[in-house]
């Protein structure tokens, strides 16, 4: 009789160990879900913003190139259309 009365405390416990652990079983697989998805839209997003600014400096090298070498033949005509 007291071995039954003692199972009673254990059983508990370890049936409450298992709701507890299949609950968090299941929260930690919508946790890894959502993580998993934050992820591959940061790396989509990231390589969006990373092309982007280097579209954008190759652009801006283009027309600071263009503006140099549009100023620098400026600078080499005269007045009268001879270039000296």
């Amino acid at each position: 009789m007291a071995t039954g009365a003692n199972d009673f405390p254990l059983s508990a416990f370890i049936e409450s160990r298992d709701q507890v652990l299949n609950r968090r079983a299941a929260e930690t697989g919508i946790v890894r879900y959502a993580c998993a998805i934050g992820m591959i839209w940061g790396v989509f997003i990231g390589a969006a913003v990373s092309g982007f600014a280097c579209f954008l400096a190759a652009v801006i090298k283009i027309l600071r190139i263009r503006f140099e070498c549009r100023k620098s033949q400026e600078a080499n005509n005269t007045p009268d259309g001879i270039r000296r």
